[in-house]
């Protein structure tokens, strides 16, 4: 059966299309899918890939803004690139840092597009852009591209692991259903595509409150008021889309392995 939200569809029983050969897939089998229309928008580059990004150069169109169909000089030249090779283009939005020690986990981006490779001169090629999701601009990045599946099979928790949103995109310091979040943890963690996760709020003072009939502190369960689901993984850091909420959701707020992305 097929559930529709928000242009997001959750497929129950049915086969996901493969996921690209870059993406980590889940340790054990899959519990159905989940199909996430907008995969290829959630965009973030490490500080390897970025450092290594080649970039738009020029355009013989005099306009500032590029389009499909636009011709372009890349910078990448002969030994480095081929006929046919296809690239996204993209535009880095903010660095992603660590809440506590300010390290970088790399940068989210704005994926604008992609382009194809149709010529090969000695330091530079010519491309043709053949997808523009936003206006593109000359100085704009380029990786190889990656072809991800909208169908993200939806696999087991992964375990005992938890952490934090560290960065939530646009600036915006509020989060909600079908948006997509940073997360703190990566597959050095044990996380996975297709992780289903859990945003939780502690009661009471530290996960206990006062019984004040009975003169004692009980521990009471956690408040979960989110699901997200792993939708792509790198080292140290992962990106999620948050699948069900209940209450905004925040930079800082914690997260840890569910046994499902419904509420």
């Amino acid at each position: 059966s097929r559930q529709r939200e928000r242009g997001v569809d959750v497929v129950e029983g049915e086969a996901p299309a493969a996921l690209a050969e870059t993406d980590a897939m889940p340790p054990t089998r899959s519990l159905g899918s989940y199909r996430y229309t907008e995969i290829e928008t959630a965009g973030f580059v490490t500080r390897e890939q970025y450092e290594g990004a080649a970039s738009i150069l020029e355009s013989a169109e005099p306009r500032k803004w590029l389009s499909e169909q636009s011709e372009v000089v890349i910078g990448l030249g002969t030994g480095e690139v081929q006929v046919g090779d296809q690239f996204d283009i993209f535009r880095t939005d903010a660095r992603v840092t660590d809440l506590d020690t300010g390290m970088q986990y790399g940068w989210a981006t704005t994926q604008l597009g992609w382009l194809e490779v149709t010529r090969v001169d000695e330091e530079s090629s010519r491309a043709v852009i053949q997808l523009s999701r936003s206006e593109i601009q000359r100085g704009d990045h380029l990786l190889p591209r990656r072809v991800r599946s909208a169908d993200i099979p939806i696999g087991s928790s992964p375990g005992p692991v938890e952490g934090r949103i560290v960065h939530t995109p646009g600036r915006r310091l509020q989060m909600s259903q079908t948006d997509i979040v940073y997360l703190d943890r990566g597959s050095r963690d044990g996380i996975a595509v297709g992780n289903p996760l859990e945003i939780y709020r502690p009661l009471g003072k530290q996960g206990k409150v006062l019984d004040s009939a009975q003169n004692r502190e009980r521990r009471v369960a956690d408040h979960v008021v989110a699901k997200l689901l792993v939708v792509d993984v790198y080292d140290d850091t992962s990106v999620a889309v948050v699948t069900h909420t209940t209450e905004e959701l925040n930079r800082g707020d914690s997260f840890r392995g569910s046994d499902s992305i419904e509420p």
